[in-house]
């Protein structure tokens, strides 16, 4: 069971892999492919988001018919972890991707800005605010 309306929960949307033997965790980013489905394998020009952790999310959308390894949890809203490395991240840090997939820290709000950090980076990790 899950309890509803708790502190820290997210909006997911389940959304249908493109392979379902690709190791996607929660922290990922994903990408959409021509056909709508999400993989890890870089497009800057079709990020679907960040993959939630069933640990934060509290609402659910799709995901309906789809076996659990075919499909994976993208927040639409809310905070989630977001696996960052070392990159130094500050408290309210727009982050974004560059060309190659990688985590950089914007100066404005773009189209390539995934989220807004809410903690600093602690063991490779922030939590990030998506809207």
């Amino acid at each position: 069971r899950r309890v509803y309306n708790a502190v820290y929960n997210d909006l997911v949307e389940f959304m249908e892999k493109v392979d379902r033997t690709e190791n996607i965790e929660a922290g990922d980013i994903v990408y959409f492919n021509d056909e709508g489905k999400v993989t890890k394998s870089v497009n800057m020009y079709s990020v679907a988001g960040i993959v939630s952790s069933e640990d934060t999310y509290g609402l659910v959308l799709g995901g309906d018919g789809l076996e659990e390894d075919e499909k994976v949890p993208v927040a639409l809203v809310g905070r989630v972890y977001l696996k960052v490395g070392d990159i130094d991240i500050q408290v309210g840090d727009i982050l974004g991707i560059d060309n190659l997939g990688n985590i950089r820290v914007l100066p404005e709000w773009n189209r390539f800005a995934i989220g807004k950090a809410t903690t600093k980076n602690i063991e490779g990790k922030v939590y990030v605010l998506v809207r």
